[in-house]
């Protein structure tokens, strides 16, 4: 009768144990249980030696706003860039009021020439405005413009 009590006391006092490292590593209670009650020694040593559940998830969440601060940093730099190369805005885009013309040095009376039409940003060689290269004239100063390749 003595051995069966001792026997008993020790498979509980085991299990416990199971279910404290399991649940403090991020296992399964129930799990741990069966594993103690069934396991002994074994599963208690075994639970010992499992990683950190929830050492792992804290990595796994760091690295994640590491990368999500990274792609942050990536889509802020394209904005910035994609500013630099969008079309003029409508206020940009505005005809020059009339008291101030363009300076038009006499050399860029006739037209500009360029090789093909690109939705690209050129610059207008007469008034260095930039402004998308499919347009047949300079928004601003109204250089007719002449692509090479149609």
């Amino acid at each position: 009768m003595g051995l069966l009590l001792f026997s008993l006391v020790t498979k509980i006092i085991v299990c416990v144990f199971c279910v404290k490292l399991g649940e403090e590593k991020g296992y399964s209670v129930g799990l741990c249980l069966l594993a103690g009650f069934f396991g002994g020694f074994l599963a208690l040593i075994v639970i010992l030696l499992l990683p950190d559940q929830n050492l792992r998830q804290e990595e796994m969440e760091r690295e994640a706003k590491a990368h999500q601060k990274e792609v942050d940093d990536l889509k802020a730099r394209i904005a910035q860039l994609e500013s630099l190369q969008s079309p003029l805005q409508p206020e940009e885009a505005a005809a020059p009021p009339e008291d101030e013309p363009c300076a038009v040095p006499p050399e860029m009376e006739g037209e500009a020439v360029f090789p093909r039409r690109t939705d690209e940003l050129i610059t207008c060689p007469r008034c260095g405005k930039r402004q998308r290269g499919n347009r047949n004239f300079c928004y601003s100063c109204e250089l007719p413009f002449r692509y090479e390749e149609p």
